[in-house]
């Protein structure tokens, strides 16, 4: 809260104060990643959103380093990375590890489609998100993935 009122105030100076706050307290904040950063970019603080994705996914980088088969951490840190199209080929990297350790999961396919859908392999992401449908058909996310896929839209609708 405190660090969307600072973007909201454009106060780049108490949004570095609370951002390194919290990433002392969970230097891996994947929610943060997910929720702030874009708000941060649409306030002009451009190289602040980049400096926090670089120390997330250094932080990310060590953890998986340590705990290779964390999957779950290899997917969120995928997935942030993919939304803010930073080091996709390392979210690539990270969201096969998942794939490769969890196949049956949706939601690590789904992250895998979204990082190929970044790098432009289109065709592969709506493949993948298709295969997905087969498992769960009626998983509603899949289906928004398909048709912004078909249209080319960037950003994800959740």
């Amino acid at each position: 809260r405190m660090i969307r009122n600072a973007v909201s105030e454009k106060n780049e100076q108490a949004v570095r104060r609370e951002i390194d706050k919290l990433l002392r307290l969970d230097p891996i904040d994947i929610d943060f990643g997910e929720k702030v950063l874009e708000s941060m970019r649409e306030a002009g603080m451009k190289d602040v959103a980049l400096e926090v994705l670089e120390r997330i996914y250094q932080a990310g980088a060590e953890h998986l380093a340590n705990f290779p088969q964390d999957v779950g951490m290899s997917n969120n840190l995928a997935w942030v990375m993919a939304l803010s199209d930073f080091r996709l080929e390392d979210a690539l990297l990270m969201s096969k590890r998942a794939v490769f350790y969890e196949p049956d999961s949706t939601v690590y396919r789904d992250t895998l489609a979204e990082v190929l859908y970044r790098l432009g392999r289109v065709d592969e992401a709506i493949a993948i998100e298709k295969a997905c449908l087969l498992d769960q058909p009626a998983e509603w996310h899949v289906h928004q993935q398909i048709r912004r896929f078909e249209l080319g839209e960037k950003s994800p609708r959740k």
